[in-house]
């Protein structure tokens, strides 16, 4: 871009000296500004289109504000990869396999569906990030990608608090016909890479 920008003042000493014509330094002064707009312009462009791709591809892994403070960062050095302390919490049904057999392949879906649907929420108001569903289980981690100082809190919050609403909510499994259901719920800190 900056041999870019350099040209209209190269045709235009170029033109004064091969065909003896006035140079005036005004059009290439106004040639350059122009084409330093549309490269700010265009870089511009790249950062939003960069920021979309960024907001689309982690949305559904990530909590709005998290996916907010990613796009707004260097996120070439976030996601180069690093060793870092992480807390990772999973979770699951317990007596999974038995409530399967007693169960139809609808209704067991439905019973993990809403599980799944009950962990998502409650880690993702703790700007965790939910590395991947497994059958009926949860894997998700906090500070990673970016620095979360209370990360060990805000996990052991969200497995108290899908325990709790797992609770509270066994009731309205029975109303709806589905079993009450049991989770268990792991939380570890250490450094991964």
């Amino acid at each position: 871009m900056a041999l870019l920008s350099a040209t209209p003042f190269v045709f235009g000493a170029l033109e004064y000296s091969l065909q003896g014509a006035l140079y005036d330094p005004l059009q290439p002064a106004l040639a350059t500004i122009l084409v330093a707009g549309f490269e700010g312009y265009v870089l511009y462009r790249r950062s939003e289109q960069r920021r979309s791709t960024l907001a689309r591809q982690f949305s559904q892994f990530l909590s709005p504000s998290v996916v907010q403070r990613l796009a707004n960062s260097d996120t070439e050095a976030i996601l180069s990869g690093e060793k870092r302390e992480i807390t990772i919490l999973l979770s699951d049904i317990r007596g999974f396999t038995t409530m399967s057999e007693q169960l139809g392949a609808q209704e067991i879906g439905k019973v993990v569906n809403h599980f799944l649907g009950l962990a998502t929420d409650e880690i993702l108001k703790r700007d965790g990030t939910i590395d991947k569903f497994m059958g009926d289980a949860v894997l998700a981690f906090w500070n990673a990608p970016l620095d979360q100082p209370d990360h060990r809190e805000r996990a052991l919050e969200a497995g108290l608090a899908l325990i709790e609403r797992v609770k509270r909510e066994n009731a309205g499994f029975a109303a709806r016909g589905h079993p009450s259901i049991e989770i268990g719920v792991a939380i570890e800190t250490g450094i991964c890479s």
